[in-house]
């Protein structure tokens, strides 16, 4: 189910280990880890000083409204409104990072 939902967020992320960037950073191992701060993406400024780490809450909120959570980020969708979608994309996040 995660999985499933996640392949909107595909068009521009990646989230298999080693795998490159797209147009947004790859995903993989992202949960836990501090928010703009993944070697080889350009993240912006808004995203590299936010202080987040993202957590299930914070990538709850973030992906929400991702410019309401963080403005000036560069990710142009506009978020998932639908909470259940968004925890099943936070769940399979959360397996990749226990891989």
């Amino acid at each position: 189910e995660g999985k499933a939902a996640f392949a909107n967020c595909s068009v521009c992320h990646t989230a298999e280990r080693g795998a490159a960037n797209r147009a947004g950073p790859n995903l993989f191992g992202i949960v836990g880890k501090p928010a703009g701060r993944a070697a080889g993406f350009a993240y912006s400024d808004g995203l590299k000083t936010s202080g987040i780490v993202w957590t299930a809450a914070e990538l709850d909120r973030f992906i929400a409204n991702p410019s309401a959570r963080i403005p000036g980020t560069m990710m142009i969708a506009g978020g998932i409104s639908d909470a259940a979608k968004r925890q099943a994309v936070i769940a399979y996040l959360e397996s990749l990072t226990a891989s």
